[in-house]
């Protein structure tokens, strides 16, 4: 996995966070809050903390000095089974990047702080549903499609054979073949949820491609959501990529 490793810490030393229970007879980790230090923004402090709405849901939090929301992404952490959903996060908009702007890196923070209650938690994976926009922001954080509705299967498609060019004609048609498949026999259960299996594998390897390529939000965009996952084992199997992040961010966090 690879994506522009930016130091964005002033940190002498990185903070390690401290985690405890969430109380007796509870087996979920939260985080303590921290601070880490940006080199633009100043003293960011990283919290979670019990989302008023929701039993199992929480909110993850980045402040400035002045106590300032820069961002934020809410979790639903269940307690038994335990299982972690991400259900939406947010970065004020004067702090994203934009064609013009790099951007400070508040989003990375926030998924590499959720990125430790899993491997903390001990959770196999996170599933969100990630806006179309944001297709791109997550997989280069290790998510990968895990579509299952029919009908973003099909627009996914869609979207593929309706961004074609020179570089991603190969994806275009292997997309066209699946909607082709699947409008031909739409009685058939098992093909259709197959078709997303294919699918799935199929808007990996376009992500990858279209990554390299450069200003995917641009070029190809989707315009529709979808679910996406980060598994446990995705983190474990990239631990030089995930610990670089967290040593560029200021956090003493090792995979």
């Amino acid at each position: 996995m690879k994506i522009p490793s930016i130091n964005i810490q002033t940190n002498k030393i990185p903070v390690k966070p401290q985690w405890k229970l969430f109380q007796e007879n509870d087996t979920r980790q939260f985080f303590e809050p921290f601070k880490v230090s940006h080199k633009q923004l100043g003293n960011l402090d990283v919290s979670i903390r019990k989302h008023i709405y929701g039993y199992c849901n929480w909110i993850i939090e980045v402040k400035n000095a002045l106590n300032k929301v820069l961002g934020k992404e809410i979790l639903f952490v269940e307690k038994n089974p335990q299982k972690i959903m991400g259900l939406d996060i947010t970065v004020e908009n004067e702090y994203r990047r934009t064609a013009r702007r790099p951007g400070y890196k508040i989003g990375e923070l926030l998924r590499l702080a959720s990125v430790m209650e899993m491997m903390e938690n001990k959770v196999s994976h996170i599933k969100i549903y990630s806006k179309g926009s944001a297709v791109y922001f997550h997989s280069k954080y290790g998510f990968e499609p895990a579509i299952t509705v029919f009908a973003d299967r099909n627009r996914a498609l869609e979207a593929v054979m309706r961004n074609c060019d020179r570089h991603t004609s190969d994806y275009a048609d292997k997309a066209e073949d699946i909607l082709t498949k699947v409008m031909r026999y739409q009685d058939d259960a098992e093909l259709q949820r197959a078709a997303c299996k294919e699918t799935n594998a199929l808007l990996k390897e376009y992500i990858r491609k279209v990554l390299k390529i450069g200003k995917p939000e641009e070029t190809y965009p989707f315009d529709m959501g979808m679910d996406m996952m980060l598994t446990k084992e995705t983190v474990e199997k990239n631990r030089e990529f995930y610990n670089r992040l967290f040593e560029n961010t200021g956090i003493d966090y090792k995979v």
